[in-house]
């Protein structure tokens, strides 16, 4: 405990420099991994049993970059901007079902394993002919920022079961601009739902669909695959990436947030346990197939797991238990008419 307290003032001590060189860098990144490190302690002894998910201490991740790009905070407190926060996610959040608040702030490992397969995927499936894409469960924006960095995709759609979550990704500044140029359109949709979309009568006829970390929510595969295909265009050859917690981890484990509304209680929500093969089944019989020549072996599925030490320490909190065990799985599918 000492050490991870000695390590947590190395870093407060170092980013408050008024002067900060390449050689400090170095030691404010290597405070924070002992800090990392040493603080399992906490978890060992039952002080935090499941883990750290709080706000302040995942923003340290964050001071290297923002310091190259912004120079020493000089002892600036981030309370100094607290308000405008408040403001922009906390208050429209509250409009919410409580999700939201800590969606991007939770140090949720799996979500950045995701991040890891989401970045290696996308520049494989996207393609010149990729007009429209739809991101179903886009949550807070994650990954729909993501594809509007291709300049192929001309419209981007984002569906979300919660306005809350809607209301979040609209604060994140590339896609607001995306609004402002007419390229991403975000709504309240269903899944498993018979509502129709909300962008009219007209139907997206998208050409490519992802949805990502979203089908442990579900009670349905079969109704879930037959909404999606009539998302995408007729015929053959529209895509769709799917990826969700692999049954290793599900089985054990599930989605959950910080409930603030609650005293700051950790919440597990209702989950459904799927693997690749029940995905590939399931699409089947809803006029998919597995994508050919992408996937670990070419086969359409992707398997990740927590490589090493090196790769627990990357991805924060709760990972270090996983250490070589399958937590997340990725499948592609084209449909065949």
């Amino acid at each position: 405990m000492l050490r991870a307290f000695s390590a947590f003032l190395d870093f407060c001590y170092l980013v408050r420099r008024n002067t900060i060189t390449e050689q400090t860098l170095r030691e404010i990144e290597d405070a924070l991994a002992r800090y990392h490190r040493e603080r399992t302690i906490f978890e060992e002894s039952g002080v935090r049993p499941n883990g750290f998910c709080l706000p302040r201490q995942h923003s340290l991740t964050h001071y290297v970059y923002l310091i190259t790009e912004f120079a020493a905070p000089n002892g600036l407190c981030s309370s100094i901007t607290e308000s405008k926060h408040t403001k922009a996610v906390k208050e429209p959040w509250r409009r919410s079902n409580g999700f939201e608040a800590t969606y991007d702030t939770d140090e949720n490992f799996l979500q950045r394993v995701d991040n890891e397969l989401v970045a290696e995927v996308l520049p494989q499936l996207l393609s010149t002919s990729t007009k429209t894409v739809v991101d179903l469960g886009c949550g807070t924006g994650r990954n729909t920022a993501k594809l509007l960095g291709f300049p192929s995709a001309d419209q981007v759609l984002g569906l979300d079961v919660t306005e809350g979550m809607l209301d979040v990704a609209r604060t994140r500044p590339e896609l607001a601009e995306g609004m402002r140029e007419g390229r991403i359109a975000l709504g309240v949709w269903d899944v498993m739902g018979s509502d129709p979309l909300p962008f009219g009568n007209e139907q997206p006829n998208a050409d490519a669909l992802i949805s990502t970390l979203v089908l442990e929510h579900l009670p349905s595969l079969d109704t879930s695959f037959l909404r999606v295909r009539q998302l995408l265009r007729p015929g053959a050859g529209a895509w769709v990436l799917v990826t969700n917690m692999h049954p290793v981890l599900g089985r054990q484990g599930g989605a959950n947030f910080i409930d603030d509304a609650n005293g700051g209680m950790r919440m597990w929500t209702e989950k459904y346990v799927w693997g690749p093969e029940d995905i590939l089944v399931v699409a089947a019989r809803a006029g998919f197939a597995a994508m050919q020549c992408v996937g670990d072996e070419g086969s359409g599925v992707w398997v990740r797991t927590v490589r090493d030490e090196e790769h627990a320490r990357r991805l924060g909190a709760g990972s270090g238990k996983w250490i070589r065990k399958e937590v997340l799985f990725g499948v592609a599918l084209v449909t065949t008419e």
